[in-house]
């Protein structure tokens, strides 16, 4: 009696050593798969800069840039271009500089330069006021619509509805850079479509 009753306590500790084993390896392939499935993940940490103010929540996940990330740029840019005076140009620009692409440094600085010495010679100033902002996370532009004023003192030399459209890159990181700024057609449907040539 006292030998089949050792031989079942043997055979249930030996049922519950290899249900722990089982347990125990299970768990040590799931942890061996994971360390396998991060060696293969390429993580590349991100640096986001935002512009000085942010008006409005946007999401960051992946390489792809959210809309309303470029529609804060393409406003913190638009202001930093389109409102300025003779005494606050050339300042303004050079803090656009900042946020230039390293490849088009040269191209703005030069760009930039022209502008603030043209307006510092014709004395003009510029309010802009924006009232639309559209994005293409695809192309990673911006294109900002407002009302633009010129004045030559307090006089008011030209008012007009404009587009803005500011062309960036992203860097390796997630920073984000302008490439180019340039004033678009206002009555065109899609302001990013590229320019179509004159006809000869």
């Amino acid at each position: 009696m006292h030998s089949r009753r050792y031989a079942s306590l043997l055979v249930e500790t030996s049922w519950r050593g290899n249900l722990w084993m089982i347990v125990a390896l299970t768990m040590c392939a799931g942890n061996l798969a994971f360390i396998l499935h991060l060696r293969e993940v390429h993580y590349t940490p991100r640096t986001l800069v935002l512009p000085p103010r942010v008006e409005k929540p946007f999401w960051i996940g992946g390489r792809k840039l959210d809309a309303e990330l470029l529609r804060q740029w393409g406003l913190y840019i638009g202001d930093l271009a389109l409102n300025f005076s003779p005494s606050n140009a050339e300042k303004r620009r050079l803090r656009l500089l900042q946020h230039a692409a390293p490849e088009a440094h040269g191209t703005l600085a030069r760009q930039f330069a022209e502008e603030a010495e043209r307006i510092a010679r014709s004395r003009v100033s510029s309010s802009f006021h924006p009232n639309k902002v559209l994005a293409s996370p695809d192309t990673l532009q911006a294109a900002v619509f407002g009302s633009r004023t010129l004045f030559s003192g307090s006089k008011v030399t030209q008012a007009e509805s404009i587009v803005f459209i500011l062309d960036f890159v992203q860097g390796d990181s997630g920073e984000v850079y302008l490439v180019r700024s340039r004033l678009g057609d206002v009555h065109a449907g899609n302001p990013f479509a590229p320019a179509r040539r004159a006809a000869e």
